[in-house]
């Protein structure tokens, strides 16, 4: 487990999910040597030589918890915290009955878990099957899809972003951060059905009864999203990681 953390801001073990809970959906994120912008959008002021990316940007429909940022930080950390998702309420999440204090009980075993298993490469803790199955994950997963069930009106997944920084020469560290999507399924009803209604009726998608498409209605079983993006500018360029120049995959 990371070192240094306080012992109120440990995951304990009595608060470890069900082992056969059900999971939330994840997408990962590889990005190489690039690293994310400021939440600005631009540079950090390190002149990076690789083009950096930006995280998923919140929309009507759909809400990203984004890690904390820091104005400033340790040299060996990044400004985006890793062990931290920002604490700000988004007031959409009243229109789906999770208030203030809701949020802050969801939020917080989620932070005590990224502090608790930081910098998430403890040997124990790797898994055969992907960094999707690592504990740490699963643990956020049961606890994101459980979020879901307690408020139908949204639904809840985890992205996981990974990038590498140079040491020297072929040495490298790894840096993931973790961001939280939040679809509103209300106002994804609310749009659609104004779609049907100023779209011709053979070119719009067959709704459920409760006006979601058939694609945006989540499935029963556990799943795990292709990598790539969903409502947002968060770019994976390769498929695996990708830490050299010579483009092969590690």
């Amino acid at each position: 487990m990371g070192t240094g953390i306080g012992k109120m801001k440990q995951y304990k073990q009595s608060e470890y999910m069900p082992e056969n809970a059900k999971r939330c959906n994840v997408l990962m994120h590889y990005y190489g040597k690039q690293k994310p912008s400021a939440p600005d959008g631009s540079d950090d002021g390190l002149k990076e030589v690789y083009e950096c990316w930006d995280f998923p940007k919140s929309t009507t429909t759909t809400i990203h918890v984004l890690p904390t940022w820091r104005d400033s930080a340790p040299f060996w950390e990044e400004n985006w915290d890793s062990q931290s998702f920002d604490k700000t309420y988004p007031a959409q999440l009243g229109n789906a009955g999770i208030s203030e204090e809701t949020y802050r009980q969801i939020l917080d075993p989620l932070n005590r878990i990224l502090c608790s298993f930081y910098p998430f490469q403890q040997k124990d803790e790797m898994t055969k099957t992907g960094p999707e199955d690592t504990f740490y994950i699963l643990e956020l997963r049961k606890r994101l899809k459980q979020a879901s069930v307690d408020y139908p009106e949204t639904r809840w997944s985890i992205h996981v972003h990974k990038f590498a920084s140079d040491l020297a020469g072929s040495l490298f560290t790894e840096t993931v951060l973790h961001s939280l999507q939040i679809k509103l399924l209300n106002q994804v009803s609310i749009r659609q059905t104004k779609d049907v209604v100023t779209q011709d009726s053979n070119s719009v998608s067959t709704p459920t009864s409760d006006g979601l498409k058939l694609e945006d209605v989540s499935s029963s079983k556990d799943e795990v999203i292709p990598i790539g993006k969903e409502d947002g500018t968060a770019q994976a360029p390769s498929p695996k990681p990708n830490y050299g120049d010579d483009g092969l995959s590690m």
